[in-house]
């Protein structure tokens, strides 16, 4: 490397604090560039010449890139981290939104967040897919925005029966088609007359393979009954938030930085009695079945952090997750903030302490 790039390398690294990863990657661009030099040294002068030309400016765009991609990369990722995890969709009653620090949230999940940009039109509206997050056991995190140029009604309710019904439906599901359960929310800061975004707690109801991705399928409704116009957009399985394992008594329970699953070994069984029958949606579909269906209840549940602080999920008045499903002797849950999955020192379930 020349005495320029040398000097241009340098000042880049005193004038800027350089997240560790990019440094990283700086290093193996300086070697890359060291074994292009050293090619050089066998070749003609000439081409030295021209080769060290190119290889500054070389070195100046993928320095100005890297820091470029970093600070926009911040900046979006804020915005997702805010409508998702802090106080940018609304609260309800014993729902608790807390502030988010934006540096230390982008240092928790910042390379797991997938932005995605993709854009559907399916007649005056657009859809733009902006990021997702999935940790390891399938929980995620959606965020789009929702643009028509001849305005947004909105509507919270629709009723059938009335003459109404929603302009549009959003679905989802993985890449092996097992539906996905899920909740979605307004970011109402980011409303406007032509644009709202909405922030989507994703759940599966069974185990979620490691390579295994998310559909989302928009459709338009013509009427209460009939759909119009689909697409269905694929959100590929990137690097998946790691979840941490914790045990005690019959739970096993792995927390991620956006959500938890709690299996519950000593659940016990219900069947309907005899002749009887259960409702259409739930898993026993008939007295007879040999699918048991358990009830499963979370009273209280609390992370407790090594500062001593701690994070009330569920308990007296307080309902703090966006999203939960249920399934055999499974729960799952999202998170209304993210959890620092280091700092945890024990997690309290039911009155049932849980260590690493």
């Amino acid at each position: 490397m020349g005495m320029d790039e040398k000097k241009l390398f340098e000042a880049f690294r005193q004038e800027v604090d350089i997240p560790l990863e990019l440094q990283q990657r700086l290093g193996r661009t300086y070697e890359q560039l060291r074994q292009l030099g050293r090619a050089e040294r066998e070749s003609t002068m000439s081409h030295k010449k021209v080769g060290r030309w190119a290889r500054t400016l070389l070195v100046a765009a993928i320095i100005m890139s890297l820091l470029t991609v970093t600070a926009f990369a911040v900046g979006i990722h804020g915005g997702f981290i805010e409508s998702a995890f802090g106080k940018g969709v609304s609260s309800r009653d014993g729902y608790e939104r807390v502030d988010v620090d934006p540096e230390q949230a982008e240092a928790l999940i910042g390379e797991y967040i997938a932005q995605v940009g993709t854009v559907v039109e399916l007649g005056d509206l657009s859809f733009t897919i902006d990021n997702a997050i999935m940790d390891e056991n399938g929980l995620a995190c959606i965020r789009y925005t929702v643009e028509n140029p001849n305005g947004l009604e909105v509507k919270d309710l629709y009723y059938a029966e009335y003459g109404e019904f929603p302009p549009y439906s959003v679905n989802f599901e993985t890449d092996q088609g097992q539906i996905l359960s899920d909740e979605t929310l307004e970011d109402q800061t980011l409303r406007t007359e032509t644009r709202r975004t909405f922030v989507s707690y994703i759940t599966p109801f069974a185990p979620v393979a490691a390579e295994e991705g998310m559909v989302m399928e928009i459709s338009l409704w013509l009427d209460s009954e009939s759909k119009g116009p689909s697409a269905r957009v694929n959100i590929p399985a990137a690097t998946k938030a790691e979840a941490r394992e914790f045990s005690g008594g019959d739970l096993l329970v792995s927390v991620s930085p956006i959500g938890i699953t709690i299996q519950i070994a000593d659940a016990v069984p219900l069947l309907p009695q005899e002749g009887g029958r259960t409702n259409p949606a739930s898993p026993v579909p008939t007295p007879d079945s040999s699918s048991p269906y358990y009830e499963l209840k979370i009273e209280e549940l609390r992370i407790l952090y090594t500062d001593g602080s701690e994070y009330v999920v569920f308990g007296e008045g307080c309902y703090n997750a966006s999203k939960g499903s249920s399934h055999d002797k499974t729960l799952r849950f999202v998170f209304n903030r993210l959890v620092d999955t280091g700092s945890i020192e024990t997690l309290v379930i039911n009155g049932e302490t849980l260590s690493k």
